[in-house]
């Protein structure tokens, strides 16, 4: 089986600022590839009623667009097939010196891999989909995936 993971975190800036959050958040939504444009069409329509024309935030909830969140939130609980997965790091345990070579980089993709790798079977596809980042060690996507397989 064919399956998509949209991935998304927050607050990773604390990885190198301790002080900015307490909390860095890395999650994943996963869905099977054959509902990808039901997906997105849904969420498309929920946008366009409420007229969201750019990516919404969640740190951005006012009670203007609750009905907007609370449709986003329902229609995530009533699918049966889309998962949710996140992992929550407490910045000031981060250890970038002894366990991440001193490479803030590195230690945001050792984490990611720990979020997909737990929940990957060896018989599905997975398209892993990120947020685009500049990396200063070119090879670190190929390097995730490697290891993720």
């Amino acid at each position: 089986m064919e399956f998509d993971i949209y991935c998304d975190e927050s607050c990773l800036e604390a990885l190198t600022r301790k002080q900015e959050h307490t909390y860095v958040g890395i999650g994943g939504v996963w869905l099977p590839t054959d509902k990808r444009e039901e997906s997105k069409k849904y969420i498309k329509d929920i946008c366009k009623k409420y007229n969201i024309n750019k990516e919404f935030k969640w740190n951005k909830l006012s009670p203007y667009y609750l009905d907007f969140y609370k449709k986003i939130v329902d229609y995530f609980f009533k699918s049966d097939y889309l998962r949710f997965r996140a992992i929550i790091i407490e910045s000031n345990k981060v250890d970038l010196i002894t366990f991440h070579d001193s490479d803030h980089e590195l230690s945001f993709y050792k984490f990611y891999y720990q979020l997909i790798h737990h929940w990957i079977l060896d018989f599905n596809y997975y398209h892993i989909f990120l947020d685009y980042k500049l990396n200063r060690n070119k090879g670190r996507l190929s390097e995730l995936k490697k290891l993720t397989w």
